[in-house]
């Protein structure tokens, strides 16, 4: 009775309609009477501490240890074949604190009904004892009366009030009967006192009082109740063993009794899953794997008479048990064997199921179950088709989740809201953001459906990962003009947007105008607009707002640190592109006291907080301590090693700092952590070689890039040809290889044969250029690079005059004006109509123009001089001083004297 009336609401189960049905049921009740009576009585606060006998014979305190080493404190203490695949050892130790939280809390209502309840009693009882004291008073104190008090005082734990009523009734010659026991029971259960009713099946027994199925359905309730489920377990298969093992009929228990114990370990299940995302502890201590409990006791009852018979709704919490725990596998075949089981699924079972295989990542699962359902005859539902719709959405099955939409439309499901959001959510994942507009188009044309605010943030968040930010906050101010409900996630989405589209002004914009609307950023928002300000050069104003987060409690995630750190590192690196070159503002710095700060607030820094790290320790020329930062990661776990831009990061360091040893190890560290470097990981190696004077080895990189098959045999970098052959150099591989090479005087030919290979790859002097052979523009290269162009484009002319019988032109090298050398222009003689060039001595030359910080234009006239024999003499003409101009007597007087020699160039 008191299960009905506790679980109907959960378990749909009929009330008694009238008082007459109520008589009758407790009349069933007190019918299974037993012969004796003994129950023990809790006391200090529900704790199992002193016990009393209720025996008239032999009544007498008795002391028990302590509640932790109590036999019903401590959880299953034998562990029975084909129970529970919880080890019994779980719990033992634990406190029961949390026991009995009904019966310890003063504010429960039916704590106080029952307490007013006793008053009375006991007020009845003095009544009639004082009345006829000493004349027939067991005729006058019934035993209904007894039973009734002393049941409230069994669950309330009034020891006084047990005494006082044990005595009333020996006066009365009144015997403790099956009836006393179970009112007892009873009102343990009203007012949740688990140890109590624990106490009171334990009394029964050792006075040869035998529980019968009612009994323990009660106290499984009252433990269910106190979230003490494995208690509960233990009595069901407890009482069941024993019935099969004596023969006799007790009753079976009920399979509400069941019901409601699953569906505790589904509540536990849940609850332990929530607190462990906060403390990672041993799943087994934390109760999620109660969907093994779960699926044992539904085998039990599957196949032996003496347990009750599962149901649909029995099912239905196994299924609820499984979801919680995400588990697919076992949903889906538990789905599907129940028709051979004589339990057919109906539309919410399959709900429940699907469901499951979604929390789970079991896409593929929950379309088996779609086609089953289809084949049982039932229809599937919108919950259905958004659930399976969201499930592939999760594991970007776009294809999928596009046809289950189609397939709504063919079967007449409506789809809502929420099945347009979910769609357009998976097209924002894969990055078709065409396709969320098409959705979003299509849904303004339904009638009956209307886009929410999730919709539009959806679309928005789909246009940014498709780079079409202005297109989002379009969206965003149509949501404004609209007089939507902006939530945070809208004003959080549109920030980001400003963040991909370089407008730092405009999300901090949106920052001020969502707080003053009264909605509160969270850490997402704040990321969103430091990275704006990161992506906006403003490192100054992304450690401010870093500042505002912790000054209003707010408290920073791993993003939002990672977004602070990745804007010193780009601020450092434009430091490192400006004139000085050097990170005068102390970047490094700050990105690694950040750094520390992260580990001091408890966050763990990911691959990305270590590589931004080492990006502003490279730019600043810190290359120990991007080292140091390396080393850390090799050394922990898989989802913190170093990744490709990591080392690149450091290697760009090392190339800072011209530590060009320390960067090719690390080049030869990635390689064999089985990273495949790309273009960018060898130019920052090349430019380490650069910077660090290794020109062979610049030489031999460049030959294995090109996937040269005769490549020197020196030092190699790479560690396949596959990969070097997929990774081709481009101008910034070509500057820094041939800038390395230039610095050898003893290199001058492996110089060109780089060079060479540029022109056949076509990265230099490119076929689709306006160049010609008479006219070739330097502008825009190095000194290195242009002093292998002159080399290449002399030869390539005179080529052509000797062996093609090209006509010898003036020979146009453009150059490009540069102001700033006014010093050596001032020691040139210049007529009205040329600026003739004046002969020097090479390194002359060489340190006026370094002195001067001369132009292209100098520097390429200087070559002409110093690097050809006989030396070739230019003009600039004097309305176009960017070119330098090799008159044709020149170049046939230098093109005669190589006839002469038999060779080209030195």
């Amino acid at each position: 009775i008191a299960t009905t009336r506790h679980y109907s609401h959960t378990m749909s189960i009929p009330l008694p309609t009238s008082s007459k049905q109520c008589l009758l049921l407790h009349a069933l009740l007190i019918a299974s009477t037993a012969q004796a009576f003994a129950p023990l009585v809790n006391s200090r606060s529900g704790e199992c501490g002193i016990r009393y006998s209720l025996d008239l014979t032999a009544l007498k305190k008795k002391e028990h240890a302590s509640a932790p080493n109590s036999k019903y404190t401590r959880n299953f203490p034998v562990r029975k074949p084909k129970r529970s695949t919880t080890r019994k050892s779980e719990n033992r130790g634990q406190s029961n604190k949390n026991d009995d939280k009904y019966s310890n809390d003063s504010n429960n209502p039916t704590r106080k009904k029952l307490m007013n309840e006793l008053q009375k009693r006991m007020a009845e009882l003095r009544q009639k004892t004082e009345e006829h004291d000493g004349e027939d008073a067991e005729y006058l104190v019934t035993q209904n009366l007894c039973d009734s008090a002393l049941g409230l005082a069994c669950a309330l734990n009034k020891e006084d009030t047990v005494m006082t009523v044990l005595d009333i009734m020996k006066k009365g010659g009144l015997k403790q009967e099956h009836s006393t026991y179970q009112s007892a029971i009873q009102q343990c259960f009203e007012v949740g006192n688990s140890n109590a009713s624990l106490e009171i099946l334990e009394a029964m027994k050792r006075v040869g009082m035998k529980p019968d199925a009612t009994d323990v359905q009660l106290v499984v309730a009252t433990l269910d109740r106190n979230k003490q489920w494995r208690k509960g377990l233990e009595l069901i298969y407890d009482f069941v063993e024993e019935r099969e093992r004596s023969g006799e009929d007790r009753g079976v228990i009920a399979v509400e009794s069941y019901d409601i114990t699953i569906q505790s370990m589904q509540e536990s299940s849940s609850s332990s899953s929530a607190s462990s995302r906060g403390n990672r502890g041993n799943s087994r201590n934390n109760g999620r794997d109660c969907w093994k409990d779960a699926l044992q006791l539904l085998e039990n009852m599957q196949s032996s008479e003496f347990h009750a018979r599962p149901d649909l709704r029995t099912y239905h919490a196994v299924l609820l048990t499984l979801m919680t725990a995400g588990r697919a596998e076992e949903a889906t075949q538990m789905v599907l064997s129940m028709p051979k089981n004589g339990i057919m699924p109906v539309a919410h079972t399959y709900n429940l199921a699907i469901s499951t295989c979604h929390k789970g990542g079991q896409w593929r699962k929950g379309l088996k179950l779609l086609d089953a359902m289809e084949e049982q005859g039932v229809s599937p539902d919108t919950i259905m088709f958004n659930s399976l719709i969201a499930s592939c959405a999760k594991n970007r099955q776009l294809k999928v989740a596009m046809e289950l939409f189609a397939k709504m439309k063919e079967r007449s499901v409506m789809r809502d809201t929420i099945t347009y959001n979910t769609v357009m959510s998976a097209c924002a994942s894969a990055g078709k953001w065409k396709d969320a507009m098409a959705l979003l188009d299509k849904l303004n044309l339904e009638p009956t459906v209307f886009p929410d605010v999730i919709t539009y943030t959806t679309a928005m968040r789909a246009c940014i990962k498709g780079r079409n930010t202005e297109r989002a906050l379009t969206i965003f101010e149509m949501m404004k003009d609209r007089n939507m409900d902006l939530d945070v996630y809208a004003y959080s989405s549109a920030i980001d947007a400003c963040a991909k589209g370089n407008k730092w002004k405009l999300g901090l914009e949106y920052l001020d105008e969502m707080r003053k609307a009264g909605i509160k950023p969270n850490p997402v928002t704040y990321s969103a607009a430091i990275n704006a300000c990161g992506n906006g050069g403003k490192w100054e104003m992304a450690l401010e707002l870093l500042s505002q987060m912790r000054e209003k409690n707010i408290k920073p995630n791993v993003f939002t640190y990672n977004a602070a750190i990745a804007a010193l590192a780009k601020s450092s690196r434009r430091n490192m592109k400006s004139k000085s070159g050097e990170d005068e503002e102390q970047l490094w710095c700050r990105a690694l006291q950040l750094f520390e700060d992260m580990r001091e607030a408890g966050l763990e820094p990911d691959a990305f907080t270590y590589t931004s790290v080492i990006d502003a320790c490279g730019n600043g020329g810190r290359w120990q301590e991007a080292l140091d930062l390396i080393e850390i990661m090799q050394q922990s776990g898989p989802k913190l090693r170093p990744s490709k831009v990591s080392f690149t990061a450091a290697i760009t360091a090392c190339a800072k700092s011209g530590k060009s040893e320390q960067a090719v190890k690390l080049f030869s560290d990635m390689q064999s952590a089985g990273i495949v470097p790309d273009r960018v990981s060898y130019n920052a190696l090349m430019s380490s070689l650069l910077t660090g004077e290794k020109p062979e080895l610049a030489f031999d990189v460049w030959n294995e890039m090109c996937g040269k098959a005769d490549a020197p045999k020196g030092e190699k970098i790479a560690s396949a040809k596959a990969d070097i052959q997929s990774v081709s150099p481009d101008i910034i591989t070509l500057t820094n290889a041939i800038g390395a090479l230039d610095r050898s005087p003893e290199s001058i030919g492996k110089v060109d044969k780089v060079f060479a290979d540029a022109v056949l790859r076509n990265l230099i002097l490119k076929k689709d250029s306006l160049d010609t052979l008479w006219e070739v523009d330097l502008s825009g290269m190095s000194f290195a690079v242009a002093r292998a162009a002159i080399r290449f484009v002399i030869r390539s002319a005179s080529d052509a005059v000797i062996n093609d019988g090209e006509e010898i032109e003036d020979l146009n090298l453009i150059t490009g004006v540069k102001g700033a050398y006014q010093d050596l222009v001032a020691k040139r003689k210049l007529n009205d109509d040329q600026d003739t060039d004046i002969h020097m001595d090479g390194a002359t030359a060489q340190a006026q123009i370094q002195l001067s910080r001369g132009g292209l234009r100098e520097y390429v006239q200087e070559c002409l001089r110093t690097d050809f024999d006989p030396p070739i003499y230019t003009t600039s003409p004097k309305f176009a001083l960017g070119t330098v101009v090799i008159g044709k007597e020149n170049i046939r007087r230098w093109i005669d004297a190589q006839r002469e020699n038999n060779d080209i160039g030195k």
